[in-house]
């Protein structure tokens, strides 16, 4: 058996949906991550309930920023469909993993692909005397490919079942050993990674994970949700976790209702959040708009599906930036941030709440689905180090001298102190109409024009938020390209820029965190250092090359995809090198 070393892989494991896709590709990454190997992955499964193709793939390696999505070094294929619609993706010299009990692959000319047979049907179904166990053997046979330790693997295994009878998880064992031992004899390629020191500093997390830990860092104690692919997870995590911290979550009957929830339990003085995707967001515009105007904090989940309506429910898409920045009637200020991998996901949710809370306004995080599922080695948050900010409470000593309670009081960056029902000398009602400052109701349009540029201080005044943006490489070296990205396409970026570079080319990168109201005071000196600019994005029609058209006068070339799949770093590359010089 050759051993090729290594320090970058990426891993590809394709089948019909309910062959246990995802559950293997799940243990195979946290065996990983027991050897403290960075990673990141992206799964793709299909919106029916039965039936359809799954993939889940994971990138293994000692560097950092890794993009999940690349050419792959090893496809492991449950079937005929798995082999033929991935084998193009492969890398000249990966390797098949197939099932020779299904079918025979054949190969064109010229290649250096290896083959593997494993026969994965006739072990589960003879040996273990479980056929759906076809998926241990699949498992057990790619650790061992990649010099995993077989006991990783079933200490893996033997926890994610744990709850089964012992029967059943005896033979999901079983058949992880027998997988293993095949490969041990037959497979004529390992794949070997250099030690890595293991550090206990580190935490393995997915972005929809990140997100409720984020949430409850951040003194959140109120989640109203709908489940709604791909946000559901925060939901299911929220319903098990919130009860130790003293937290409600209230599944409520539709989207509409879930963000009214939110908006309610955040006047009561609790911090509030939902979570849903593009179609519930939709939902959400009136009460959105609700939130604005009588000025209460509450951050809204957008996970991006494809769209439009219904869509690809389980592809990422990065398609509802404009209903973001946009939705609703009226101008209605919001705060809008976009994490691009999960450690982002936990630090910007934190944020998204303090920003929430000090503007009174809602904040948007738009994550997607690609980013949702995806799992990655973060550092373990510090929790001392977290800066946790509350709204701005009234000084009722003030307001018992002066006889009233002003809650829309004009002030100079716009934001007025907030009380909570029940104070005595803080009693006010909040509603959608347009208000005094005693929160009277008023058509004057003196008041209309007084009240909305109050409240759109409060947004001026968010423009200044440091580190929201990022940029590489972080000389200040002038670029002749640059290419923009918001949203998980970060790592691609990165790469393909990377890359560029080591071939010759002089080329940077901008990463955009929030997207309103835009960081114009970091974003326009990485503007003027740069000549030609790519604007990245999964979407139809540039919502943010548009977006910066419009801020800057900024003329770019777009990269734009609407597969329902991510960029890839050589995607990226292509175009950088098409665009010279």
């Amino acid at each position: 058996m050759g051993i090729t070393k290594v320090v970058d892989i990426v891993v590809r494991i394709a089948g019909e949906s309910g062959e246990g896709i995802i559950t293997t590709g799940d243990l195979l990454t946290y065996a990983a991550a027991k050897q403290g190997l960075n990673i990141s992955t992206f799964r793709t499964y299909p919106a029916e309930v039965t039936g359809g193709r799954s993939l889940f793939q994971v990138r293994l390696g000692t560097e950092s920023h890794l993009s999940p999505w690349n050419s792959m070094d090893v496809l492991v294929a449950f079937d005929e469909e798995a082999f033929n619609s991935n084998i193009e993706s492969m890398h000249e010299k990966g390797l098949v993993v197939y099932d020779p009990d299904l079918h025979s692959p054949s190969m064109k000319r010229g290649t250096s692909i290896s083959l593997y047979g494993l026969p994965m049907t006739n072990i589960s179904k003879e040996k273990v005397g479980i056929a759906r166990t076809k998926n241990m053997v699949a498992l057990g046979a790619t650790a061992n490919i990649h010099s995993i330790p077989y006991a990783n693997i079933a200490d893996v295994a033997q926890k994610r079942f744990k709850g089964m009878d012992k029967a059943t998880v005896d033979k999901n064992v079983e058949a992880i050993r027998l997988g293993y031992e095949h490969a041990e004899k037959n497979s004529q390629i390992r794949f070997e990674f250099p030690k890595v020191k293991i550090s206990p500093n580190k935490i393995f997390l997915t972005g929809n994970i990140a997100i409720a830990l984020g949430a409850i860092a951040a003194g959140c104690r109120f989640f109203a949700g709908y489940p709604i692919t791909p946000s559901t997870t925060i939901l299911e995590y929220l319903s098990r976790e919130f009860p130790k911290f003293g937290g409600n979550m209230f599944q409520t009957e539709d989207e509409l209702a879930a963000l009214s929830a939110a908006i309610g339990a955040s006047y009561g003085g609790v911090k509030a959040m939902t979570a849903t995707s593009g179609p519930g967001f939709s939902l959400m515009a009136e009460t959105l708009d609700l939130a604005s105007i009588a000025e209460i904090p509450v951050v809204i989940v957008d996970v991006q599906r494809a769209g439009p309506s219904t869509g690809m429910p389980t592809k990422t898409e990065q398609g509802d930036l404009n209903a973001a920045l946009y939705q609703g009637h009226g101008d209605a200020p919001r705060i809008v941030l976009a994490p691009a991998n999960v450690e982002d996901c936990f630090y910007l949710t934190i944020k998204a709440f303090n920003l929430a809370e000090r503007l009174q306004m809602p904040a948007i995080m738009l994550s997607e689905q690609q980013l949702s599922d995806r799992a990655e080695m973060i550092d373990k948050p510090s929790l001392s180090r977290i800066k946790i900010e509350d709204r701005l409470k009234p000084n009722y000593e003030d307001v018992k001298k002066e006889g009233v309670y002003k809650r829309y009081v004009i002030t100079e960056d716009g934001i007025s102190p907030m009380s909570t029902p029940g104070d005595r000398h803080g009693i006010y009602i909040s509603e959608s109409l347009e208000r005094l400052e005693n929160a009277t109701f008023s058509y004057e349009p003196e008041t209309h024009k007084v009240m909305m540029e109050k409240r759109f201080r409060k947004l001026k005044k968010a423009e200044n938020e440091p580190n929201m943006t990022r940029i590489y490489p972080t000389s200040n070296k002038k670029a002749d390209i640059g290419v923009i990205s918001w949203g998980p396409s970060e790592d691609a970026v990165i790469e393909a820029a990377n890359k560029a570079n080591k071939q010759g080319k002089n080329v940077s990168s901008l990463h955009i965190l929030m997207l309103s109201p835009l960081p114009t005071k970091q974003i326009k000196p990485y503007l003027d250092s740069v000549d030609k600019f790519i604007v990245a994005e999964l979407n139809q029609t540039g919502h943010l090359a548009s977006l910066l058209a419009k801020t800057f006068l900024l003329e770019s070339v777009p990269l734009r995809k609407t597969t329902g799949l991510p960029f890839t770093a050589n995607e990226i590359f292509q175009r950088i090198m098409e665009v010279g010089p």
